[in-house]
């Protein structure tokens, strides 16, 4: 009777640490005024259509899912995608997504992930410290890095692109094979990550060569996936179940 009892209990364990959810989608502003703006909704809009035609199972979560007593909350999700709106975090946040990510969670972003709230607020402001502050005597951890791996700070035009790797994340490009795609995104820095894609472009009329486009850092069982979310291809194959295979094990 008590190996049937096990056998139950077993399978309920299961059942309970299973990932009920393919996306947890960040679209929590924090901000009234910011989530009023049109072009915040229309691109939210856009993200939640996006990820149902792909036939995902999303649920809108806020900033708190990576609060250290909402972990098992956050471990219902596989993935979980920040759009670029949000910047700043409290560091107790930044915790929780290495966390969730060590536990087998893919978190996706094109967002620069480096600003530290410091009051609460979420917003970026005169009382956030930011990573290029980082030698300040008043900066809450010295050290601090965007645990993406990345650093990613204004904004410029890629004009052509070449994939280092081939894996799911690069599903209909060839490795080593420069193609020619326009568009914009945040310019990139890497410090740790592993770079997928680089790409060639402009800014302010300079020219860029090899800039880190599509990068990845693991931690534990899972991974940051830092894509420009503005590349369908890029957005359709960051989402796949193929790449969740691939960078994490849940």
């Amino acid at each position: 009777m008590m190996k049937y009892i096990l056998f139950f209990l077993c399978l309920g364990i299961g059942v309970l640490s299973a990932r009920e959810f393919d996306v947890g989608i960040l679209l929590d502003s924090r901000d009234p005024a910011y989530a009023e703006k049109k072009s915040y909704q229309k691109q939210a809009s856009e993200y939640k259509s996006k990820l149902a035609a792909m036939k995902l199972k999303v649920k809108e979560v806020n900033a708190d899912i990576f609060q250290s007593a909402n972990q098992a909350e956050a471990a219902k999700y596989k993935r979980i995608f920040i759009p670029h709106w949000h910047m700043v975090f409290p560091l107790a946040a930044y915790d929780g997504m290495n966390e969730y990510i060590r536990g087998g969670g893919l978190i996706l972003t094109d967002s620069i992930l480096s600003g530290i709230d410091t009051d609460g607020d979420f917003k970026m402001n005169y009382t956030t410290s930011l990573t290029k502050k980082q030698k300040r005597p008043d900066h809450p951890r010295p050290g601090f890095h965007a645990p993406t791996g990345v650093v990613a700070h204004s904004s410029v035009e890629v004009q052509s692109i070449t994939p280092l790797l081939q894996c799911p994340v690069t599903l209909g490009l060839t490795s080593g094979e420069t193609t020619p795609m326009n568009f914009k995104m945040r310019q990139v820095t890497n410090h740790r990550a592993t770079v997928v894609v680089t790409g060639d472009g402009v800014r302010k009329d300079q020219e860029f060569k090899a800039m880190p486009v599509v990068t990845f850092l693991h931690e534990g069982k899972g991974a940051f996936l830092y894509i420009p979310v503005n590349v369908e291809l890029f957005f359709k194959n960051a989402f796949s179940e193929e790449t969740l295979d691939w960078l994490c094990d849940q």
